[in-house]
């Protein structure tokens, strides 16, 4: 009788090793899977069963409650051809379901026999459509690829704030087609806004005198980068700098676009060269060719990004010295806020100018005015149409459930659209994240600065689009445990290359040349 309840015991030990061995490996892809999608959908069930298959022949219906054009739908349809090489035959319908939904929510579901696609709008499709290719991986046991599958799922999501933009700088060095590829790769990961700031090399026409030569980065090559963002769904938004980094170069090079090649227009910039004269109308006039000109080659879009940040050397010349430096400034500032407002466009500008740093309210925080430059109050007097981006890169809030950000805190509370901006930290990124969604602020920038290429890139984009859609964080500083997501993001890259019809080594992945510096790894 022992002997007997021994073996039962030993054959249901079996079966439930067996069982959990099963829902292990079903964990296992289930993670596989969803190491595929950047950013990570709030909702991601996946069901098992043979692959839904992409092809002329196969089942596709799309349901929006807004109506779609002719011309979106025809869009649609050469997405399919583009991404997949396939031409269903798409059934579009209305539906009622996503009447609440954000406008860019969407959902999928995937079975063995059919694709379905629900959305608020053309835009929640797009998101959709972008979700659909990182999932998709080709038919197996040929040689090339001859069709493409998808696992059974069913994935829900919408961004956790309105504006999810990339700050991408340009250097004289900067090639045509690494913008480019920032700039698709930001829409494939779902961003709507891209900052470009020009390191002293705008082409400028009105202005030549004031750049460096980039030979790479043409006028008509950014006017057609632009059209390229707005097709993908990217606001693409010039930043002149008008205040602080007058210089247009790295603090690190000692370079100035400027001054290096034409010394005369010395009295346009305070001694040191680092920020403009404010003091100086000639200055003011110089910026505001330069900036129009560059809102008008970017297609005129709702927005111009000032900078105004580091300033550190502000009203340092025998002029300025003298004046009010805090209406120096003000008038300054409105100077081209007045400019762009007449055209119904909105400007950005970085924050630290506008908070005093031995201020102890934003101790382990960004602030760079002087006491002695009585900038504290500036704030109250400036229009709340300006945009204001906290740049906050290695504060960590105290209560990770509620995050704050004090400085961010201040200008939301004081009634400024406030875009929270983060650098390469994952842990600051995130928190960041749940920051802007929780007090429902204006959004939130990832910045490259010099980390615009190899690892550092890969992060900050990763983290960022994780932060502004709201989902799980890649958690990228688990060293191995994160290699499959890098390889991913590398897959992603390689997708966006070949969209671009890359066909040079130099072009391809996350640099220019196979070997890079130490520090990057």
């Amino acid at each position: 009788m022992i002997e007997g309840f021994f073996k039962r015991m030993s054959v249901f030990l079996f079966v439930l090793c067996g069982l959990a061995s099963f829902l292990s490996g079903a964990e296992a892809i289930d993670n596989i899977l969803a190491d595929k999608l950047i950013p990570l959908p709030k909702k991601a069930v996946f069901n098992g069963g043979e692959w839904f298959k992409l092809s002329d022949s196969a089942q596709v219906g799309v349901k929006t409650f807004l109506n779609l054009s002719e011309e979106d739908k025809s869009r649609i349809g050469d997405i399919f051809e583009s991404y997949w090489d396939a031409e269903p035959g798409i059934e579009f319908s209305t539906c009622e379901d996503m009447k609440d939904a954000d406008e860019e929510a969407y959902k999928v579901s995937v079975s063995e026999k059919a694709l379905e696609i629900s959305a608020k709008s053309h835009a929640g499709v797009l998101h959709a459509l972008k979700t659909l290719r990182q999932l998709a991986e080709p038919m197996r046991g040929t040689l090339k690829t001859e069709a493409y599958i998808i696992p059974q799922c069913a994935i829900e999501d919408s961004p956790s704030m309105k504006f999810r933009g990339m700050h991408i700088t340009i250097m004289p060095e900067t090639k045509s087609f690494e913008v480019e590829k920032k700039v698709r790769l930001a829409a494939y990961y779902k961003f709507n806004y891209v900052v470009l700031e020009f390191w002293g090399c705008y082409p400028s026409k009105v202005r030549p005198e004031f750049n460096f030569e980039n030979p790479d980065l043409s006028r008509s090559d950014i006017k057609r980068i632009a059209g390229v963002a707005k097709e993908l769904g990217v606001c693409l938004i010039p930043q002149m700098t008008v205040f602080g980094h007058a210089s247009g170069s790295m603090f690190r090079s000692g370079k100035h676009s400027a001054l290096d090649l034409n010394p005369e227009f010395a009295p346009l910039f305070e001694p040191t060269g680092w920020t403009w004269c404010l003091s100086n109308p000639h200055a003011k006039e110089a910026i505001k060719d330069m900036a129009l000109e560059m809102w008008e080659l970017f297609g005129k879009p709702e927005y111009f990004h000032i900078g105004c940040d580091e300033a550190y050397d502000f009203a340092t010349c025998s002029e300025c010295a003298k004046a009010d430096k805090k209406e120096l400034l003000k008038n300054h500032i409105m100077y081209f806020r007045d400019l762009f407002a007449k055209a119904g466009v909105k400007v950005m500008m970085w924050h630290d100018m506008l908070l005093e740093k031995e201020d102890p309210r934003w101790k382990g925080m960004t602030a760079s005015a002087k006491p002695e430059q009585g900038l504290k109050d500036l704030y109250k007097e400036l229009p709340k149409d300006i945009v204001v981006c906290c740049w906050e890169y290695a504060y960590l809030p105290k209560d990770e459930n509620a995050p704050v950000f004090p400085t961010g805190k201040f200008f939301a509370d004081a009634g400024f659209n406030t875009l929270m901006c983060s650098w390469t930290s994952a842990k600051n990124t995130d928190l960041m994240g749940k920051f802007v969604s929780g007090n429902s602020l204006y959004g939130m920038m990832g910045t490259m600065w010099y980390n615009d290429f190899g690892e550092p890139f890969q992060k900050i984009y990763m983290q960022t689009a994780a932060a502004a859609w709201g989902g799980k964080p890649p958690r990228l500083e688990e060293g191995q445990k994160s290699f499959l997501r890098r390889l991913n993001f590398d897959r992603h890259l390689r997708q966006v290359s070949i969209d671009m019809g890359m066909d040079k080594m130099e072009q391809s992945g996350r640099t220019e040349n196979q070997s890079v510096p130490r520090f990057l790894y």
